[in-house]
């Protein structure tokens, strides 16, 4: 019965580990989808310091290119088989070269901005 019950509470405890860390991966994919490619470095340092797989932050970067018509150039190769520092710093470096019209228009991709167009346009 001992080692039931300790098999049990290492199962609760691993549980709650996952959801654990199931929650604070969606808060990171949450607070990615209110970033533009010129406003992504501040959730890469934060998020990168959590106790999260880059593999996994990876993964929400990758989809995240995939909204942003400014980013399609990337090729889906390197997305895939660099690592995300690598792909972060080409996102960075093409933010920095990016015009205004194009930020204009990444910004307009970003979910908080849709209610921002429904007001300047009667």
């Amino acid at each position: 019965m001992k080692a039931n019950r300790r098999r049990n509470v290492e199962a609760k405890a691993e549980e709650q580990k996952r959801r654990r860390y199931e929650s604070l991966l969606g808060q990171a994919e949450i607070e990615l989808a209110f970033c533009s490619p010129s406003t992504i470095r501040p959730w890469y340092d934060t998020w990168t310091r959590k106790d999260l797989r880059l593999h996994d932050l990876g993964e929400l970067v990758y989809a995240w290119i995939a909204r942003f018509p400014s980013l399609g150039h990337f090729d889906r190769y390197f997305l895939r088989y660099e690592p995300l520092w690598v792909v972060m710093l080409e996102v960075n470096r093409h933010a920095d070269d990016q015009s205004e019209f194009e930020a204009y228009l990444d910004r307009l991709m970003l979910p908080n901005r849709l209610s921002d167009l429904e007001n300047t346009h009667p």
